[in-house]
């Protein structure tokens, strides 16, 4: 074990401080090139959050919309794992899970739809701090 383990710092030891620092120069190009690619697909959510009422409409049950969660937030939306939250105030049923597919479809990523209930604390954050992306009035 012993020379093994010589044999790996040795190696470590053996790596240029030049090539450290392409290494790190290289990561830190792929990092912000994420950080675009994360940046770009949540202002195309945003964009198409303009436009949900097409949806919403077909859906009489449907009073009001809010948008939620890490796609408002720059830096927290991620590209490969970050889902689209959105509530719905109104009385939908069955066409609730019908709701949730259109928006899937609308938004072209997975969308978390939550019926929202004013009078729990959950319910009360979305409200607050959601952005309201469709309203019947």
């Amino acid at each position: 074990m012993e020379t093994g383990e010589k044999r790996k710092d040795s190696a470590v030891a053996s790596i240029s401080d030049q090539a450290l620092d392409a290494i790190a120069a290289r990561l830190q190009r792929q990092l912000e090139h994420e950080r675009q690619r994360d940046e770009a697909e949540r202002q195309r959510i945003l964009e198409r959050a303009r436009i949900v009422g097409e949806v919403a409409q077909r859906f009489s049950g449907v009073r009001r919309l809010y948008l939620f969660g890490s796609v408002l937030v720059p830096g927290q939306f991620y590209f490969e794992t970050s889902d689209v939250d959105v509530g719905v105030v109104g009385t939908l049923g069955v066409e609730f899970f019908k709701l949730g597919a259109a928006l899937d479809q609308h938004f072209d990523r997975t969308v978390d739809l939550i019926d929202i209930d004013p009078t729990t604390p959950f319910g009360q954050l979305i409200l607050t701090r959601g952005v309201c992306i469709y309203d019947a009035k």
